[in-house]
């Protein structure tokens, strides 16, 4: 089966998959946060290289079945949203309207709305902690992007000519100071930003 779906096609599937969700979240409150250490598999997939696609439906009832089965269920109320927050219906209905349309946030002209959108609750978020006016900043993907951009910002204001000479052209050597409780992706973005681990001191705290 090819991707070029017609309009009944697309529909079914849509509706099998709303379905699945549907019922899914139906159970949430039946089933375990996470399988117990005994009923987990973690085997590897070893399926041969397929020469021919197989019927879209019978994939999405495939792979729907076994992540719910052997997931870890994040949108259940009984898990306390470490790390992954727990996903809302609207939030997912959103994601798809998202994949669908594909909007390319590196340019206005690529995406007038959702870069505005993105514009907007950002902004929202600045008044909720009580910051002024010319506050910005976009959506990351999660905390090593948050970081990792944070870094890169922070070391081109203090060193400007970093930018384009790099970090070579530094005099002397950048120290970056942290708590010892902060992620560990700050070690990652010093090394990927030039900088260096070593670079990074980490304040003990109690």
């Amino acid at each position: 089966m090819g991707f070029d779906f017609d309009s009944a096609t697309r529909r079914k599937l849509g509706y099998q998959l709303i379905d699945h969700i549907d019922e899914y979240y139906t159970s949430l409150l039946d089933r375990p946060v996470q399988l117990p250490t005994v009923q987990r598999t973690y085997g590897t997939l070893d399926n041969p290289l397929p020469e021919q696609g197989e019927d879209a439906a019978r994939v999405l009832d495939e792979v729907f079945r076994n992540m719910v089965d052997q997931g870890f269920h994040v949108p259940s109320a009984n898990y306390f949203g470490l790390m992954n927050p727990t996903p809302t219906y609207m939030g997912f209905l959103g994601e798809a309207l998202v994949a669908a349309l594909n909007p390319q946030l590196a340019t206005l002209a690529r995406s007038q709305l959702a870069s505005k959108i993105e514009m907007e609750t950002v902004r929202w978020i600045a008044e909720r902690v009580g910051w002024g006016a010319g506050f910005g900043g976009t959506f990351t993907s999660g905390g090593n992007e948050a970081n990792f951009s944070g870094l890169a910002l922070a070391l081109a204001k203090a060193f400007p000519n970093a930018v384009d000479e790099g970090v070579a052209s530094i005099d002397g050597s950048p120290v970056l100071y942290s708590s010892a409780e902060s992620h560990h992706s700050l070690d990652k973005s010093a090394g990927l930003l030039g900088i260096g681990r070593k670079a990074l001191r980490r304040i003990p705290v109690n």
